[in-house]
């Protein structure tokens, strides 16, 4: 339930337009696609086509390659 709360609470703050920085795990913010206008007059929500979520890694995540360690595995 707890968990469900969190998702719902991420989601709405993100929709408000906010950027949500969730401790050490790292920031959400939304990006928008859309088609062009003629002016900033003429723009609406009916040109915007896609919402993307984009994240951005702590500290904790940093240099994820030197820190790994990779071991060969039979093919399938």
């Amino acid at each position: 339930q707890l968990k469900k709360k969190a998702l719902c609470c991420l989601v709405e703050q993100l929709l408000e337009g906010k950027k949500v920085m969730l401790d050490e795990l790292g920031n959400f913010w939304l990006s928008l696609s859309s088609e062009g206008a003629e002016s900033c007059e003429a723009f609406t929500a009916k040109n915007i086509t896609g919402v993307n979520i984009i994240f951005t890694p702590g500290e904790d995540f940093d240099n994820l390659l030197s820190r790994a360690t990779f071991n060969p595995v039979p093919s399938r």
